[in-house]
């Protein structure tokens, strides 16, 4: 075959493979894909409005050498989406493990709570985890935020920290407050707690904007699949062994629906 009929071919090929992918993927979003698009876009947000620095942060050493092992309460103003660098940057070098919770509304973080545990393994929040909520909710805060550092500078949940985070996840959201957990080691974090009460980011809301796309035109369920394989993939990367309850309240949603 010469170069030109190679070309020709190439040019008729080109269009007619697009329209097969194009056909292969514009069908209709079935019931799960509908809640599997709902919960990314969902997510998708809620990542957009964290905004969560990943820098690494310089803190005050006489601050951080002070930091009360029997714990303290600590004022502060820091944004919520630089706080998890700087905690990590409070606990990095610790030999022991240590446990923050900090209180945030707008955005803002303004009081941290933080002790120091029996040893390099294990750590828990030495005061009354019920007496913590009431004050979150006097205080107004709209999240609260767990860091606690692993010396062996591994950022990984263990199965211990997925069970404190199921546990604090569950207590606060039924308090009406979101909550975020995190591991920290060597001036770095990692997220592995994702807790969100039904009315921050409404779930009702992406549900219902999809079904009313959706079926509309081949067109628009192509964009729909597209949107869902790009944000999907995203979610599911962070989720990853984490603590979380992004699921179940979509799969209410979708029953109410």
């Amino acid at each position: 075959m010469d170069t030109a009929a190679l070309i020709i071919v190439i040019i008729v090929l080109i269009p007619l493979l697009y329209l097969f992918y194009f056909w292969a993927n514009s069908d209709v979003l079935k019931d799960i894909e509908v809640q599997e698009l709902a919960e990314s876009q969902r997510f998708w947000d809620i990542i957009n409005y964290l905004s969560l620095n990943s820098a690494t942060f310089q803190v005050n050493k006489e601050f951080k050498s002070a930091l009360n092992k029997s714990g303290q309460f600590y004022n502060c103003d820091e944004t919520l989406s630089n706080f998890p660098g700087i905690a990590a940057a409070l606990l990095k070098g610790k030999k022991h493990e240590w446990v923050f919770f900090a209180f945030a509304k707008n955005k803002k973080v303004f009081s941290f709570y933080a002790n120091k545990g029996f040893d390099n393994q294990s750590v828990g929040l030495n005061i009354d985890s019920e007496y913590f909520t009431k004050l979150a909710k006097n205080y107004s805060a709209e999240f609260v935020l767990q860091f606690h550092n692993h010396p062996n500078a591994v950022l990984a949940s263990s199965p211990q920290d997925i069970t404190s985070a199921n546990y604090f996840g569950e207590l606060f959201t039924n308090n009406s407050i979101n909550y975020l957990a995190f591991v920290c080691g060597t001036g770095r974090y990692y997220q592995y707690g994702w807790w969100f009460t039904e009315s921050f980011y409404k779930a009702d809301k992406y549900l219902d904007n999809i079904l009313k796309t959706n079926g509309i035109s081949r067109s628009k369920n192509f964009e729909l699949r597209k949107e869902l394989r790009r944000k999907k993939y995203s979610k599911n990367f962070r989720l990853n062994n984490s603590s979380h309850n992004i699921h179940s309240q979509m799969k209410n949603e979708m029953s109410q629906s």
